[in-house]
């Protein structure tokens, strides 16, 4: 059970920082050229508490840690955890 904890933080902290950055959000503001760029250029100003200044906080802190994020770490931690143990059973030992 550790296992999968220590997936659900790791994978969780992982997943929200490579969308952050696959997106264009970076620590010190939108990436040139990224769909964040362009995000910024056609929404008007950025104003407080909207999803792009929520994200970019997000990619500006290093992450967050949401309930879907925690769920994709944990079925990753789960998995990790699970495979082996079907894999050996699935191989006759």
């Amino acid at each position: 059970m550790k296992d999968v904890a220590i997936g659900a933080v790791a994978g969780g902290a992982i997943c929200d920082s490579l969308l952050l950055y696959i997106a264009g959000f970076s620590s010190t503001g939108p990436v040139a050229g990224s769909f964040a760029a362009w995000w910024m250029s056609v929404g008007g100003p950025i104003v407080k508490g909207s999803w792009f200044a929520w994200l970019q906080s997000g990619a500006m802190t290093g992450g967050f840690m949401s309930t879907s994020s925690v769920a994709v770490g944990s079925a990753a931690g789960i998995g990790a955890v699970v495979a082996p143990t079907v894999a050996g059973r699935s191989a006759g030992h």
